[in-house]
């Protein structure tokens, strides 16, 4: 193995832990001193999960979604049940395993976003080469 290849791993390590470490501090931020209130989308997407749990992935009692919205923000809300399953199908095991916390989520989506910076770095290095590559990764 070159010494360029080890010094391009060793910098996508960084990109990718930096990018997960500013990630995780907004999303704890923005928990911690929010709150949950006002995040309608991610009660949503929990409310979903739950259904899928404990009626499958085709989710027969779709107003249920609605119910299951309303009964945990207070706020009236139509239109659950046009989403897709896709998310919700992913933050599943989550639910499953930590509870429905919307904590659980911020370091699911820490990860993925901080993932993508990765994968940035191989499109960019497959349209304008490695420097390119880091450069556009750790943008």
């Amino acid at each position: 193995m070159r010494s360029t290849d080890i010094d391009t791993k060793k910098a996508l390590l960084a990109i990718f832990i930096l990018a997960l470490a500013i990630r995780l501090f907004f999303g704890i931020h923005s928990y911690l001193n929010d709150g949950t209130a006002n995040y309608t989308d991610d009660w949503l997407y929990i409310h979903y999960a739950k259904n899928i749990i404990s009626q499958g992935v085709a989710v027969p009692d779709v107003e249920s979604l609605d119910r299951g919205v309303v009964e945990s923000i207070g706020k009236k809300f139509k239109g659950a049940s046009l989403i897709g399953p896709g998310y919700p199908l992913m933050i599943t095991p989550l639910i499953i395993f930590f509870g429905d916390s919307v904590l659980s989520l911020v370091f699911l989506n820490a990860i993925m976003g901080a993932l993508i910076c990765v994968l940035i770095f191989f499109l960019g290095k497959e349209i304008a080469g490695k420097r390119a590559g880091l450069l556009a990764s750790g943008w």
